[in-house]
């Protein structure tokens, strides 16, 4: 399948004799192979469905009063996940990964996680 980037990166690394920018592109490839593959999507996607069951869990805590701060704690580190995915993806495609809509969607549901979690607790 055709990315326009993937054309952009490797005209300018073509012209560039520089050899910083040849191994900043082999790095940036082996990335974007990493999060292009089958391995990332499963793992990403098992991250998901771990934060719906915890999601769930602390709820079912919350509202039977028990202590959530251990559940907390792992929304944390998922969210943590989730911020390194958006900067793999931006490391791998640079601006260009926002013209995939999940990409768009998963930076929104990032910033209202950043929001949720470390913003609005602050205030509090």
């Amino acid at each position: 399948s055709f990315r326009p980037w993937d054309q952009a990166l490797q005209m300018r690394t073509r012209s560039s004799g520089d050899h910083m920018l040849t191994s900043f592109a082999r790095r940036r490839k082996l990335v974007r192979s990493f999060v292009h593959s089958r391995f990332f999507d499963i793992l990403m996607g098992l991250v998901i469905t771990v934060n719906a069951i915890m999601l769930g869990v602390e709820q079912t805590y919350a509202l039977q009063g028990q202590p959530t701060a251990m559940l907390n704690k792992v929304e944390e580190v998922i969210l943590c996940v989730y911020l390194s995915e958006l900067a793999l993806r931006f490391f791998a495609e640079g601006y260009h990964c926002l013209l995939c809509h999940w990409v768009k969607f998963d930076l929104f549901l990032a910033l209202v996680g950043v929001a949720n979690v470390w913003m609005f607790k602050l205030v509090q």
